[in-house]
């Protein structure tokens, strides 16, 4: 009765959408679904923000709270609408919703911007062969070819380069323990565990033993565990805690606790002042290129996995932080030598020892299972090790 219910209302909601498609053949459509509102503050919200960019391609001559609609010049179609669809979960009710939009709203392009949509977006690409789908966050190694079809595209943030900058930052500015609160053991939060730590530890040049203690939250959103986790590191003398999640809450109890805040995602200085440093989630670039590639019919298959990030640092922030955020090479940030330790399939641990003049290639780290030494966690990955092989020294 609930998913019925949620199904009417979604239908409701973008009738007007289908209204206007019908009308107007000349209309390039796209459909964005998101987990949760893009108001999260957080993850969505990021991903609103790369949308908008959409506006810089013409005068905006229709906009409501789920869409807007952009005129167009000099390009294959007249106008670009751009409808999100909202509070889709992560569970098996994405299909469904993501059904119902794709029904209703005639897109010529969809967008599934979290991971839980790739089953969803595997059943629904065979059905729908004219419809272009673009699925966020390969794991671990997810390619537009594991679909089967030639209508799927992946694509996502090489976040990680910007993690260890931030560790550069915090390291820079004194701290050498942190405590860091992270969501699910999977390669993405590991690689991110793992960049901050090398980058703290670059960036620290006292004598003491550098240590990143992680807290997993084995949820991808739960504010009230975000707001225990961070509570309990303050409360084990932690003077800065580096956020994981993407809502700001971490970094709120960071601010409530009086210890420096390292924030993630989305911007958290306005909700979280103590925040010395932010790496915000930039998808301007990606969503821009692949929907003009769509309107001029040069869409194709890809994977794509780039760079996409900047820092907001705190207005008191010295200058010396800046710079030094400003002179990391983070061409280097996968460069051995690193040394580090996981678990085989078995449960067994072994050790990894990356060399001086090998690289982590993207694969490597898309499928990364394993931890740098000067992580503290108990936390064994939920994938076995998959590309290190090559580098594991007993």
């Amino acid at each position: 009765m609930k998913i019925a219910l949620v199904l009417f209302l979604v239908v409701a909601m973008l009738m007007p959408s289908m209204a206007w498609a019908e009308e107007a053949s000349d209309e390039y459509v796209v459909t964005v679904f998101m987990a949760e509102s893009w108001t999260d503050l957080g993850w969505n919200m990021a991903h609103k923000r790369g949308f908008d960019e959409l506006k810089s391609l013409g005068p905006v001559i229709e906009e409501w709270d789920a869409g807007f609609v952009v005129e167009l010049t000099d390009l294959p179609y007249d106008t670009l609408r751009v409808n999100f669809v909202t509070q889709c979960g992560y569970g098996s009710e994405i299909e469904g919703m993501m059904r119902s939009g794709i029904t209703i709203q005639h897109p010529d392009m969809v967008f599934g911007t979290w991971f839980n949509s790739y089953q969803a977006v595997q059943s629904l690409a065979p059905e729908f062969p004219d419809v272009i789908f673009n699925h966020c966050s390969s794991y671990p190694e997810m390619k537009s070819s594991d679909f089967a079809t030639e209508n799927v595209a992946t694509y996502f943030v090489k976040q990680c380069l910007a993690d260890y900058v931030v560790g550069v930052v915090a390291g820079q500015a004194g701290y050498n323990e942190v405590g860091f609160v992270a969501t699910i053991a999977i390669p993405e939060p590991i690689r991110a565990v793992n960049a901050f730590a090398l980058g703290l530890q670059a960036g620290y040049t006292g004598d003491d033993a550098v240590e990143v203690n992680v807290v997993w939250l084995n949820e991808w959103l739960d504010v009230v565990a975000e707001y225990d986790a961070a509570w309990a590191l303050a409360d084990a003398g932690y003077e800065v805690i580096r956020q994981l999640p993407d809502t700001p809450t971490v970094s709120v109890v960071a601010c409530e606790r009086g210890v420096t805040a390292l924030g993630y995602g989305t911007d958290t200085l306005p909700s979280a002042p103590c925040t010395l440093v932010s790496n915000v989630w930039v998808w301007e670039k990606y969503y821009l290129a692949c929907v003009l590639a769509g309107i001029n019919g040069d869409w194709q298959p890809h994977d794509w996995f780039e760079p996409g990030s900047r820092l907001v640092f705190n207005p008191d922030a010295s200058q010396e932080l800046i710079d030094a955020a400003n002179a990391v090479d983070t061409a280097r940030v996968w460069a051995g030598p690193i040394s580090g330790y996981g678990w085989d399939i078995n449960g067994n641990p072994y050790r990894v020892y990356v060399p001086e003049g090998k690289i982590l290639t993207d694969m490597d780290i898309l499928t990364m299972s394993w931890f740098v030494d000067g992580v503290v966690t108990g936390k064994q990955p939920l994938t076995p090790e998959a590309c290190m092989s090559r580098f594991i020294v007993d």
